[in-house]
């Protein structure tokens, strides 16, 4: 009788020890995965933003898919290129999603009278 509680709590004590680890090696990785994507995003993102403002335009943010670096960074975060539409509706706050869609496939021009800050997102 011993002998077989012995191995029983024995048993408990790996199969305790194995789920600790398992969490700390997926914690691991998914802090890793973050991080190497913070970079990579970062490094994006300057590239992205072509007039140098800290922000990132609706047009500059609708090229970004055009970067292999970027493909790559979503790939690796399991991001497919077909949610960047719903993201950008996220991240730029509009309410009509074809106006977004139309001010996303013109560049911004120079002349424009809208308000800078309207559909920009900050790094």
């Amino acid at each position: 009788f011993i002998l077989f509680s012995s191995f029983g709590l024995l048993n408990m004590l790996v199969g305790v020890l194995c789920e600790v680890i398992s969490a700390t090696a997926e914690g691991e990785r998914n802090g890793t995965m973050l991080r190497l994507a913070r970079e990579r995003f970062s490094h994006a993102y300057e590239i992205i933003d072509a007039d140098k403002s800290g922000r990132i335009s609706l047009h500059e943010f609708s090229q970004m898919h055009e970067y292999p670096q970027v493909q790559a960074t979503m790939q690796l975060l399991g991001i497919e290129e077909r949610h960047l539409r719903t993201l950008a509706l996220c991240i730029f706050e509009t309410e009509d999603p074809d106006a977004l869609e139309e001010e996303a496939m013109s560049p911004a021009s120079e002349d424009a009278e809208a308000d800078p800050s309207e559909h920009v997102a900050h790094l």
